[in-house]
């Protein structure tokens, strides 16, 4: 009816998994009314017509927000990409061994002065596990560091190395 037609029957056939509508709608006699329906339908294509020009409005200040939170963490990544830059740059310069390790104690890092000390063949000690450098107490030491809630571990290390030479290393973990 707020499309401007008249009363309307409805009838329902159901099926096993759907149902079909069928409406029939009564003709209304008279003059006026294709008038009535042509101007029911046009206040009602107005009144979607308003509500569309909002849905828009709301979509575009919501793209809006979300450029201005894509630009944000645009700025965070360099930001991050930039810091990642200077420690790598710092860690390769450092006289100091320094590594990255997870949980599992993998190297997911180290500077060329730790693989110096490992005498390692391969120039990369990335995928290594920690217990192929150092003696089986040092890693012990530095499960238990992990585990400790204290914010820094100092731990001794024994490296074997290339001929019987053997290395101590102090970690602060």
């Amino acid at each position: 009816q707020t499309m401007g037609h008249g009363p309307a029957r409805v009838e329902i056939e159901e099926h096993a998994r759907s149902v079909i509508y069928h409406v029939r709608y009564e003709r209304e006699g008279g003059l006026l009314s294709p008038f009535r329906r042509a101007l029911t339908w046009l206040l009602a294509a107005r009144a979607i017509a308003g509500e569309l020009s909002e849905a828009e409005d709301t979509l575009l200040n919501k793209y809006h927000e979300l450029q201005e939170v894509s630009d944000t963490l645009a700025q965070a990544s360099e930001t991050i990409s930039a810091g990642e830059m200077r420690l790598t740059q710092f860690c390769e310069l450092t006289e100091d061994a320094v590594w990255v390790m997870d949980d599992a104690l993998t190297i997911h890092y180290a500077n060329p002065v730790l693989t110096a000390l490992a005498d390692n063949p391969t120039p990369d000690l990335t995928g290594q596990n920690l217990a192929g450098l150092f003696a089986a107490d040092g890693v012990d030491a530095i499960r238990q560091a992990i585990q400790s809630e204290e914010a820094i571990a100092i731990v001794e290390l024994m490296m074997p190395g290339a001929r019987g030479k053997t290395r101590w290393l102090r970690a602060s973990i």
